[in-house]
């Protein structure tokens, strides 16, 4: 089964779930998740009707957006941003003044063990969406 006819399936399949939970199918929204795919097969499912892509690793993010793999879709950032990973983020983000500092740092960040889990609180969100960063 090519990429497009998998996408297409995952597309019905979405669909269908909308309709059987009584929604409208173009309330749900399908992220592509690029993990570990090349710029190529990015490209793939962009034109295979992929309109939103998600990216968890920023080094990735980064060799693809150099490679304009992204072109045509949406881009977000999933999942969490590791401390020693937000300067490269900070890279994404054009136009910015440097110094740029995120708005809260994860929890257990800067080797404080009693910030977050250990002390019973949830880590903060850093970043939920690339098109944050610029």
């Amino acid at each position: 089964m090519s990429l497009a006819e998998r996408i297409a399936l995952v597309n019905e399949k979405i669909a269908a779930a909308a309709r059987q939970a009584g929604r409208e199918p173009s309330e749900v929204t399908l992220v592509a998740a690029t993990k570990v795919q090349t710029s190529d097969t990015i490209r793939q499912a962009i034109a295979a009707g992929v309109t939103i892509c998600g990216e968890n690793r920023v080094q990735e993010m980064t060799a693809h957006l150099d490679d304009d793999a992204y072109a045509g879709a949406a881009l977000h950032f999933i999942g969490h941003l590791q401390t020693n990973k937000v300067r490269q983020g900070e890279a994404l983000r054009p136009g910015r003044p440097g110094g740029w500092q995120p708005p809260c740092a994860p929890a257990g960040a800067h080797g404080n063990p009693s910030r977050g889990r250990r002390a019973g609180r949830k880590p903060p969100v850093f970043c939920k969406n690339a098109s944050a960063l610029c």
